[in-house]
């Protein structure tokens, strides 16, 4: 899922077996986005591309973006490049609970 200019919430969740074509394979959190996941599991999730570009299999936190985790699994997920869980670029933010 593509989240943008806007702060998401997600509770008591099961989020797996997606697949993105470049960033994120389950959360891709567009520039200046946050999200908070509690209680929730990111597995099976996969980031991938053609040219080996895949990053973020899990969430792919973009420009000044926040992700919350409180209480939550990331496990099993696949980024073809780099961050097979988490990956951030430029100022991104994540906080751990």
């Amino acid at each position: 899922m593509s989240l943008s200019g806007d702060h998401w919430v997600f509770v008591n969740c099961v989020i797996r077996d997606n697949r993105s074509d470049f960033r994120g394979g389950a959360m891709f959190l567009g520039d200046g986005s946050s999200a908070t996941v509690v209680g929730c599991t990111i597995s099976g999730n996969i980031a991938e591309y053609p040219s080996s570009s895949g990053i973020g299999g899990a969430v792919y936190v973009g420009t000044e973006s926040a992700l919350t985790l409180i209480d939550s699994e990331i496990s099993g997920n696949t980024a073809v490049l780099f961050g097979g869980g988490v990956a951030m670029f430029n100022s991104g933010e994540l906080v751990l609970d």
